[in-house]
């Protein structure tokens, strides 16, 4: 069962994706890319169709975490074309 959402708890913006096992799964006309969230700004982005894997290991403020939670997806989606 997926899950339409807008927004995760983190503020990011995960328009296009859906919420399922765990995953934010974005499925692109020419990609399919996943993440999972965890606390405090602890991140994995997979996009296996491009073969990239960014796994963000974190401890930060809850501060500093709402500031640039909302961005890391969109980062990892922009790396990922870059590396392409």
């Amino acid at each position: 069962m997926a899950v339409r959402l807008p927004h995760g708890e983190d503020g990011a913006d995960y328009s296009g994706c859906s919420y399922r096992g765990c995953f934010w799964v974005r499925e692109a006309a020419d990609h399919t890319a996943f993440s999972a969230v965890g606390w405090p700004g602890q991140r994995v982005y997979v996009n296996p169709d491009a073969g990239v894997v960014v796994a963000i290991f974190s401890s930060a403020p809850q501060e500093l975490y709402e500031e640039w939670g909302a961005h890391v997806f969109q980062a990892c989606e922009d790396l990922t074309r870059i590396l392409a």
